[in-house]
């Protein structure tokens, strides 16, 4: 058998011989192509169906994109302390620079898989990879669950100190605020009435909040977990 990965998503296939066409696509990638699937909620979901994450997480993840679900009962459920852990790595990770692209991408669908689906951020960052590579139709479909994830968020909330906005990944905050139409010249850390905010000063005189609390805790308890084995070692 001949392993052979998908030309967009990436996705590998298994053959028994080698194909005549050197751009091999997936099935999904190939009703796509040929325009047999029309509309955004089926292409959006075939495409989201190439990442190495579970099938009900997927599906959430799509309704979540759509409108169909609340996209803060969905932090509330899915953000936890693996989310933080691929998140820190990722912050250390983005510090390599002589990577290749494919390796780099790699990296981030494994992070994908272990919580960090919900980061438009990195969702962001595959579709400058994928547009380096020249993978076109990657590129696209990238930049669009970025700019859904976006989307999603800035609707949640009115980004005020009554109704702030939260994110998965707190790089998405600036995301957030380019969709608003500002632009963050300081950032401070506020506990208020036992919970953190990120509070941006705007370019335009205003405030931007986003409650950070589940990310601040989960920071909390990984440093105090690493102290604790440290002083046990």
């Amino acid at each position: 058998m001949i392993r052979i990965p998908c030309v967009d998503c990436g996705k590998v296939g298994r053959f028994q011989r080698q194909p005549r066409r050197s751009d091999v696509r997936c099935p999904g990638c190939k009703e796509l192509a040929s325009g047999i699937l029309d509309g955004v909620t089926p292409e959006l979901r075939g495409y989201l169906l190439s990442y190495p994450v579970a099938l009900k997480e997927i599906e959430r993840f799509h309704r979540v994109l759509l409108g169909q679900e609340s996209w803060t009962a969905y932090c509330r459920d899915v953000f936890d302390d693996r989310a933080v852990h691929h998140l820190v790595q990722l912050e250390l990770f983005a510090q390599t620079s002589e990577l290749e692209p494919e390796q780099v991408e790699r990296r981030l669908r494994e992070a994908l898989a272990e919580g960090v689906l919900p980061s438009a951020s990195l969702h962001r960052t595959l579709a400058s990879l994928a547009d380096a590579q020249g993978l076109e139709l990657r590129y696209l479909r990238e930049g669009r669950v970025a700019d859904f994830l976006v989307r999603r968020i800035y609707e949640s909330a009115q980004g005020t100190e009554q109704d702030p906005w939260q994110v998965i990944d707190v790089s998405d905050e600036l995301l957030v605020l380019e969709r608003a139409g500002k632009r963050s010249l300081e950032r401070y850390l506020i506990e208020q009435d036992g919970r953190y905010y990120d509070l941006h000063e705007c370019d335009d005189g205003s405030e931007a909040w986003f409650d950070v609390t589940p990310q601040v805790v989960a920071r909390q308890r990984r440093k105090l977990k690493k102290s604790r084995a440290a002083r046990a070692g």
